[in-house]
Formats: C-alpha cells, sequence, structure tokens
C-alpha cells in the first residue's frame, strides 16, 4: 500500500517552528519537496527524516539541496530512505549529486550529512554524502535571507 502525502512539509515546518527533528514516513516524499521546505523559512534544523518512492524523493536538484543544508544547523543530518530501488539507483545518484556533493565513509562524519538508503526486497545499502569543502573543516556560510 502506498500513502498519499496530504500535509505538505512548508506547513509542517511553518506550524511547528522549534521542531529540530522531523521524520516523514510512509512513502511521505511527494514532487519538489525541497521546495516547499526552502519557502518555509524553517532553518537550524538538527535532522530531517523523509521516507518515498525514488521520484519523488530524489525531486530536487543538487543546488537545491546544497542551499538547504546551507541554512540548517552545522550537524544537521537530512535522511531519505527509498523504498523502490531503480536498478540504477546508486549511480544516478552520484552522478547527480557529484558536483555539490561528495561521498564520504561512514566513519568520518564532521558536519553536515546526507544519508541515502535504498531498499531492495530485504536487503537495503546505506551511502553518506557532505556538502563539498565540509569535511576539510571548512564552515557552512549561513544565508541571510529566506
Amino acid at each position: 500500500m502506498i500513502s498519499v502525502c496530504t500535509v505538505s512539509l512548508k506547513i509542517i515546518l511553518n506550524s511547528f517552528k522549534n521542531l529540530d527533528f522531523v521524520y516523514l514516513g510512509k512513502n511521505y516524499a511527494y514532487e519538489n519537496w525541497i521546495k516547499d521546505a526552502l519557502t518555509s523559512g524553517k532553518r537550524d534544523m538538527e535532522k530531517l527524516k523523509i521516507d518515498g518512492r525514488f521520484q519523488e524523493l530524489f525531486s530536487f536538484t543538487p543546488a537545491e539541496l546544497e542551499v538547504f543544508f546551507e541554512r540548517q544547523d552545522d550537524d544537521f543530518h537530512l535522511m531519505l530512505r527509498c523504498n523502490d530501488r531503480p536498478n540504477n539507483a546508486l549511480k544516478l545518484l552520484r552522478q547527480n549529486l557529484g558536483a555539490h556533493f561528495e561521498e564520504i565513509e561512514k566513519d568520518n562524519l564532521s558536519a553536515g550529512v546526507l544519508v541515502v538508503t535504498v531498499f531492495d526486497d530485504s536487503k537495503y545499502t546505506m551511502i553518506w554524502f557532505q556538502v563539498k569543502g565540509q569535511r576539510h573543516g571548512l564552515k557552512r556560510r549561513k544565508l541571510n535571507h529566506v
């Protein structure tokens, strides 16, 4: 069964401004969810976890994702759980994120992290990314506009 999102991420983030950790499961992701997160003006979150199908979950550009990271806490973790792994999912992710993000080892986490989990039947694969430059101690600039 596939559940359908009935409340946008923008409404959730605007309604609960003090949330540091948000988990939206059961195929919550919808087309352009990241645009709603960006327009909500929500800043300084510590964790956001979203489950969804590949097409909706990754319906953002790497540049949009980088801006979203810049607006959050320095140790922000975004966890994306893909429930319908296409055959070439990992290759697509690495290609699409490569200009703005670098893949890292789990043991080398130092600042804001994107964790992607892709499921395939009873197995899953996890990969970790950081905004380029984060591993070398460069502090992200905080944007002053909404």
